[in-house]
Protein backbone atom coordinates (compact mmCIF):
# COMPACT_ATOMS: atom_id res chain seq x y z
CA UNK A 1 0.00 0.00 0.00
CA UNK A 2 1.38 3.49 -0.88
CA UNK A 3 0.63 6.67 0.87
CA UNK A 4 0.18 10.32 -0.60
CA UNK A 5 0.00 13.71 0.87
CA UNK A 6 -3.48 15.29 0.51
CA UNK A 7 -3.59 18.83 1.01
CA UNK A 8 -6.77 20.71 1.68
CA UNK A 9 -6.62 24.41 0.34
CA UNK A 10 -8.16 27.77 1.53
CA UNK A 11 -8.94 30.50 -1.71
CA UNK A 12 -6.79 33.48 -0.20
CA UNK A 13 -9.38 35.71 -2.06
CA UNK A 14 -12.66 34.71 -0.60
CA UNK A 15 -11.92 32.02 1.78
CA UNK A 16 -13.39 29.02 0.33
CA UNK A 17 -12.01 25.07 1.25
CA UNK A 18 -13.29 23.53 -1.72
CA UNK A 19 -9.97 22.28 -3.72
CA UNK A 20 -7.34 20.37 -2.56
CA UNK A 21 -3.89 19.31 -4.02
CA UNK A 22 -2.46 16.11 -4.19
CA UNK A 23 1.50 15.20 -3.87
CA UNK A 24 2.26 12.27 -5.80
CA UNK A 25 5.69 12.43 -5.35
CA UNK A 26 6.93 11.39 -3.00
CA UNK A 27 5.07 8.34 -1.95
CA UNK A 28 5.25 6.58 1.44
CA UNK A 29 5.45 2.91 2.62
CA UNK A 30 3.45 3.78 5.75
CA UNK A 31 1.08 6.53 7.02
CA UNK A 32 3.22 7.16 10.06
CA UNK A 33 6.45 7.74 7.54
CA UNK A 34 3.88 10.14 5.53
CA UNK A 35 3.03 11.82 8.58
CA UNK A 36 6.63 12.32 9.84
CA UNK A 37 7.64 13.69 6.33
CA UNK A 38 4.61 16.23 6.35
CA UNK A 39 5.59 17.17 10.02
CA UNK A 40 9.68 18.05 9.01
CA UNK A 41 8.69 19.29 5.49
CA UNK A 42 6.16 21.54 5.86
CA UNK A 43 7.30 24.82 4.70
CA UNK A 44 8.30 23.23 1.48
CA UNK A 45 5.62 21.26 0.81
CA UNK A 46 3.62 25.56 1.70
CA UNK A 47 6.02 26.72 -0.91
CA UNK A 48 5.45 24.02 -3.53
CA UNK A 49 1.65 25.12 -3.32
CA UNK A 50 2.25 28.61 -3.32
CA UNK A 51 4.26 27.99 -6.78
CA UNK A 52 1.93 25.51 -7.72
CA UNK A 53 -1.45 27.13 -6.67
CA UNK A 54 -1.10 30.74 -6.86
CA UNK A 55 -3.50 32.26 -4.23
CA UNK A 56 -4.52 29.19 -2.41
CA UNK A 57 -2.69 28.42 1.11
CA UNK A 58 -2.49 25.06 2.68
CA UNK A 59 -5.55 24.69 5.83
CA UNK A 60 -5.48 20.36 5.96
CA UNK A 61 -2.43 18.19 5.67
CA UNK A 62 -3.80 14.49 5.22
CA UNK A 63 -1.99 10.96 4.92
CA UNK A 64 -4.14 8.99 2.09
CA UNK A 65 -3.56 5.29 1.11
CA UNK A 66 -4.08 4.68 -2.36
Amino acid sequence: MMWLILVGLINLNNGTTQNSFLFTNPVFQSKEECVQYVESYVLEITQTIGRKAPGYAPKTFLCVNS
